[in-house]
């Protein structure tokens, strides 16, 4: 699953993720933080598009660690400076990727998972 609004960027990285997880979906974060918001989820990994994200950032990580225990959470941004990078891992992340090193890392990320192979 990827979280974030519909836009050309998450489209692009959606036909990426199925190219990982056949069977990912671009869920809004609208949509995810609705209350109903359970059915038919299966993901052992959850992307999240943090540049989609203004004050929703947490409330998604939350229902993330309380609803779906055991789900790998990997945020997404533009930064390439390890700081940065850093800061998002000490928020509760397990990973992170840059949009700009996608297509090089996203294989690695989800082989630490165990998820690919």
């Amino acid at each position: 699953m990827l979280i974030g609004k519909q836009t050309p960027l998450n489209d692009t990285l959606l036909e990426a993720l199925k190219i990982f997880m056949p069977n990912a979906r671009l869920v809004s974060p609208r949509s995810f933080l609705a209350p109903d918001f359970m059915t038919g989820h299966s993901s052992a990994v959850v992307f999240v598009n943090l540049t989609d994200l203004t004050n929703e950032e947490s409330d998604i990580l939350t229902k993330l660690r309380t609803q779906f225990p055991g789900v790998k959470i990997v945020g997404m941004h533009t930064f390439m400076v390890p700081q940065m990078k850093d800061q998002i891992l000490n928020r509760g992340f397990d990973a992170y990727l840059s949009f700009f090193d996608f297509s090089d890392d996203i294989e690695e990320v989800l082989e630490s998972f165990g998820v690919y192979s």
